[in-house]
């Protein structure tokens, strides 16, 4: 179950992250790596090198939305989320889920939630693609103005020409600020720890160091 909650969380954090102006944002980790004394086992492969749906899901959305940009959520209902975004030929994709407990900060998530939706979408009649979490595709035609669609708690890509418009758009990215560096200023400052290897100590999760001695 926990990957396939690490699947799902691929794909929806990315998304958010876009809507808050975050331009980059890095995943840890592609490879296997076994942390907390093999309690937990990180990484979008396992041991033997074999891929977890994280990387299908990972794949899956760089695949379908590498060439598009945000342009911002669509308002459905509090059930379901929805983000709009469109490529460089005009095509829009609209990525969408159900709320699960992962988005509900609900601990420990439940796989087996009843988290599926009905969802009738306002479009221009035609064909559209449908594209599941993993990578699944299948076409679908909408008719009378309306798509009737399932959603599910994993994201889902549905492309085409939908004539849909965001009802937020994203925050912008931050941009790194210039300083003014002053005449007289040194800049030559170097900082040369002197660590005492007896008291000194890599902390929990490689992201802190103690020292507790002379160091």
């Amino acid at each position: 179950e926990q990957e396939m909650v690490y699947a799902e969380h691929y794909p929806k954090t990315q998304v958010t992250l876009m809507m808050e102006g975050v331009a980059r944002n890095y995943q840890f980790v592609l490879g296997a790596n076994v942390d907390r004394r093999g309690e937990k086992d990180w990484g979008m492969l396992r041991r033997d090198g074999v891929a977890r749906p994280a990387y299908a899901a990972m794949s899956t959305m760089t695949y379908e939305l590498a060439d598009a940009r945000i342009l911002g959520e669509m308002k459905m209902d509090d059930a379901i989320k929805a983000f709009l975004f469109e490529c460089s030929d005009g095509k829009q994709i609209l990525v969408f889920w159900s709320v699960s407990d992962l988005d509900r900060g609900v601990y420990p998530v439940r796989i087996k939630s009843p988290d599926d939706r009905d969802l009738v979408l306002p479009v221009r009649d035609g064909r559209y693609r449908l594209v599941d979490f993993l990578g699944t595709a299948s076409t679908l035609s909408a008719s009378g103005g309306k798509l009737r669609l399932k959603s599910v708690r994993y994201p889902q890509y549905l492309s085409g020409s939908g004539g849909w418009s965001p009802s937020r758009r994203p925050e912008p990215a931050g941009m790194p600020l210039k300083t003014a560096v002053g005449q007289d200023e040194d800049l030559e400052v170097i900082v040369r720890p002197h660590v005492n290897s007896n008291d000194f100590a890599v902390g929990m999760m490689r992201s802190t160091a103690e020292m507790h001695g002379t160091s």
